[in-house]
């Protein structure tokens, strides 16, 4: 029996998670609610000395994503090139050091590495950029009069090559091609919009698939989101008590330097909620940037070591949400509340989740305090610390709120995949005899009691429920499911997966091939039982090679080729007959050769891509699966058309291209592989198709081409 005649809704949906508040959680790319992910140090380049503790001058850095990262400093006047193999740094010989002249530098700031090769130099001092080809090691152009700069200082690289280059002394933001044309009519329209007060850094990100330009503000203490027209399309103010160097954005995650104090590195969606410090780093920044991978560079400043820090690779150690009102569906205001189901994976070791309900008769959202957001003072009934189910224990009301706290290591996550909110119109009470209906003083105990049963037979009904899914291919999980909870325990809580396509294989002793996609797997193991009927057969042969190893063959008995012969009739022995050589197997009047009685033949068309690989794979499968009585031969069908060998057409009588001449010294057979060249012909080639027979042969009575 379901007992759960609930009124119920769930709360992720098709839409994904509806009216749901986060703070330091996030919605991963399966639909489940985890902590937030941070990045993460992994890598450091170079000589590792003392460590900073004091901010450098703003500088740049970048990769070209082989060997090599570039920095600049402003202070020695010089842009360095590191080795990430070795660590150690040394300046980049086309630069000769400070000076005005093409080649010199002067407070050298921001480096972006554009996809053909090319690094770009923020020239601050000398107002300009320079170009530097790093294939061959040359300043390959210098933007400086025209266009006249004022004290560029950092720029960045869209995908077609466009160049964007912020300027301190204007301030302004502009946009050149990469010939070093400036774009007008995009600083007419950034200006238009924007009023930039000390623009000190910018990246490109996209949303919606589309770029977009975040640019950092240390005068405004903003970021703003331009398109890449120069039209503002958001923007947001810091928390005041950082101070922010350098931006780079990864996918939807925004990093920013933070100098004060002890240094950080920050991470913010691109809303500009602060989500947490990247994880393994403290200290100054100097500049941020990019390799071709994907990950990021930090450079602290004075010459130091680069880090290098992968995305989404940590995790904050707490975070909350909220999510409500949620309103009874008949509106009335005296709504008992009653049950939270949540559906998560196992919760690893040092994780905890906790859940809280609010209700009221009135849809006011609850005030929550940022540093205790979930407190009985203000009216926030709780469930105990990791139960993922229970019931409300809240008044009756017209509205409910539901809070969540989840809680981490920093290295590994809660994760929540379904919650369900029900209010019932019959219990496990409608189930008992009709005295225990009637209303009373202890019909809520009974309730109360009865739900402690509902509570466990409630978790083995489900599984009655979902017992099909076990057995159907194409529902059976690859991976943890919630409502495999019941169904399968774990001895190791960090193990979140579980195949079960290999166990409803077992059932017909069907072997899958791990190279198989999930969706080939699960269409082989649905047609497992049909294939098992055919085992043996030539039907059954020719469908598992052409599983396992993709290709079609021909198979064939040659016993049944074999025509008997018996004393008197009237066969022609030596034409439609024949007598066996070896051992003959057969009752009265019937004699076949032993050897072909059990053996068959696979033809497989040749083909030069992949042959050897069907080739091994059918011999695979005709091992482990023809019959233990019988033997087989592999014929390759190569496009010849030989009558008596070779001549069905559509099946082995295939025509190839042109066959090649032939030479001596060659081991090719003469009329199969090879011709003989035209006589007196001057190319050697492929006679015309007009020719005679006796040309066609290249046999003739005059001498033979050289």
């Amino acid at each position: 029996m379901n007992a759960d005649q609930s009124d119920y809704r769930y709360l992720n949906l098709a839409e994904g998670w509806q009216n749901f508040k986060w703070h330091g959680l996030t919605v991963d790319s399966c639909g489940n609610i985890t902590l937030a992910r941070l990045a993460k140090v992994v890598e450091v380049f170079g000589q590792v000395g003392a460590p900073i503790t004091q901010a450098a001058e703003p500088a740049g850095v970048t990769g070209d994503g082989v060997d090599f990262i570039y920095f600049s400093d402003p202070e020695t006047h010089r842009v360095f090139r590191l080795n990430t193999c070795s660590g150690i740094s040394q300046p980049l010989a086309c630069f000769t050091g400070r000076g005005v002249g093409v080649g010199q530098l002067q407070s050298p700031r921001g480096l972006r590495m554009s996809r053909d090769g090319l690094l770009y130099v923020a020239d601050s001092g000398n107002n300009r950029i320079q170009v530097v080809d790093l294939r061959t090691g040359d300043v390959r152009a210098d933007w400086g009069q025209p266009p006249a700069f004022d004290e560029p200082w950092d720029l960045a690289i869209d995908h077609s090559g466009d160049v964007y280059v912020i300027e301190r002394g204007g301030p302004r933001l502009r946009k050149f091609h990469n010939d070093g044309n400036e774009l007008t009519a995009f600083g007419v329209n950034a200006g238009t919009q924007i009023a930039l007060s000390q623009p000190s850094n910018i990246t490109i990100t996209e949303l919606d698939d589309i770029e977009h330009l975040c640019l950092l503000d240390i005068g405004l203490h903003e970021v703003l989101i331009l398109d890449l027209t120069g039209n503002l399309r958001s923007r947001w103010i810091l928390p005041a008590n950082i101070q922010p160097v350098g931006i780079v954005a990864i996918g939807s995650a925004l990093f920013i330097g933070n100098n004060a104090k002890d240094g950080e590195l920050l991470q913010f969606d691109l809303q500009g909620n602060l989500v947490g410090p990247a994880s393994g780093y403290k200290g100054p920044v100097a500049a941020l940037g990019l390799l071709c991978d994907g990950s990021l560079l930090l450079y602290p400043g004075s010459n130091a070591s680069t880090i290098r820090l992968c995305a989404n690779k940590a995790f904050v150690r707490e975070g909350t949400f909220l999510t409500g009102p949620f309103e009874s569906r008949d509106g009335t205001i005296n709504t008992a509340w009653r049950r939270l189901r949540t559906s998560a994976y196992p919760l690893p070791t040092e994780t905890n989740v906790q859940f809280f309900s609010y209700v009221s008769n009135w849809n006011d959202p609850p005030t929550l305090d940022p540093e205790s957001p979930f407190t009985a003072s203000d009216g926030w009934k709780s469930l105990p610390a990791n139960r993922l189910e229970g019931l409300f224990r809240n008044p009756p009301a017209r509205y409910l709120w539901i809070g969540g706290c989840l809680q981490g290591n920093g290295q590994t996550s809660p994760t929540i995949t379904q919650m369900q909110i029900s209010y019932p119109t019959s219990t496990y009470a409608h189930y008992l005899p009709a005295l225990y209906q009637e209303d009373g003083d202890g019909r809520k105990l009974l309730n109360q009691i009865l739900a402690l049963f509902e509570s466990t037979l409630g978790s083995v009904e489900q599984q009655t429920i979902d017992m099909p899914l076990l057995f159907d291919p194409f529902a059976a999980p690859i991976e943890w499911a919630s409502w495999l909870i019941g169904w399968q325990q774990y001895q190791d809580a960090t193990q979140q997966s579980r195949n079960w396509l290999p166990w409803l294989a077992s059932w017909s002793a069907f072997d899958l091939d791990e190279t198989w996609s999930e969706s080939k797997t699960r269409r082989a193991i649905a047609t497992s039982f049909c294939r098992y009927g055919m085992r043996g057969t030539k039907l059954g042969l020719r469908s598992l090679i052409k599983l396992y190893a993709g290709v079609d063959v021909w198979i064939e008995e040659p016993g049944r080729l074999y025509k008997n012969w018996s004393l008197g009739d009237s066969s022609c022995l030596g034409f439609d007959t024949a007598l066996p050589p070896a051992g003959m197997v057969g009752g009265a009047n019937k004699l076949l050769a032993e050897d072909a009685a059990y053996l068959f033949c696979v033809w497989i068309y040749k083909n030069g891509q992949n042959q050897c690989s069907a080739l091994m794979r059918t011999k695979e499968v005709l091992d482990r699966e023809k019959p233990a009585h019988t033997d087989y031969q592999i014929c390759e069908i190569k496009p010849r058309y030989r009558i008596g060998v070779q001549a069905r057409i559509g099946i082995d009588g295939i025509v190839g291209r042109p066959t090649e001449e032939w030479t001596l010294g060659e081991k090719k057979p003469l009329g199969q592989e090879t011709v003989l060249s035209v006589a007196g012909s001057e190319s050697g080639a492929w006679p015309d198709y007009d020719s005679r027979e006796g040309q066609r042969t290249g046999i003739t009575g005059g001498p033979c081409h050289e």
